[in-house]
C-alpha cells in the first residue's frame, strides 16, 4: 500500500476560505467528495480511475497550510505524489 503526504502553504487566511475552494474545485477533477468535516476544515475524499483508487484526505489548518494525504492500494507513491500536486495547485490557482 502506497501513501504520501503533502504539507505547503497556501493563501488562505481562513482555513474555511480554503476549505469552500477545495468544496468547488474537487468536483471538476472527478474527485468525489464522500464527507466533510466544516467544523475541522476537512475533507474526505476518492479518486477512481481505470488504473487506480485513492482515498484523499484534505485539511487546511489556522497556520495557512494544507495537509494533503492519499493512501491507494493500487498506485504508487509517485502517482500519489502526483495527484498530491494536481490536486494542490487546482485548489490555490483556479
Amino acid at each position: 500500500m502506497a501513501q504520501f503526504e503533502l504539507l505547503e502553504n497556501v493563501p488562505f487566511r481562513d482555513p474555511k476560505d480554503g476549505f469552500l475552494k477545495a468544496l468547488q474545485i474537487l468536483p471538476e477533477h472527478d474527485i468525489v467528495i464522500w464527507k466533510k468535516r466544516e467544523i475541522a476544515n476537512l475533507l474526505l475524499a476518492n479518486k477512481k480511475t481505470d488504473a487506480y483508487q485513492a482515498a484523499i484526505h484534505i485539511m487546511f489548518n489556522f497556520n495557512d497550510t494544507v495537509s494533503i494525504t492519499l493512501e491507494s492500494k493500487d498506485a504508487d507513491e509517485d502517482t500519489l505524489k502526483s495527484l498530491a500536486f494536481e490536486i494542490f495547485h487546482a485548489i490555490i490557482e483556479e
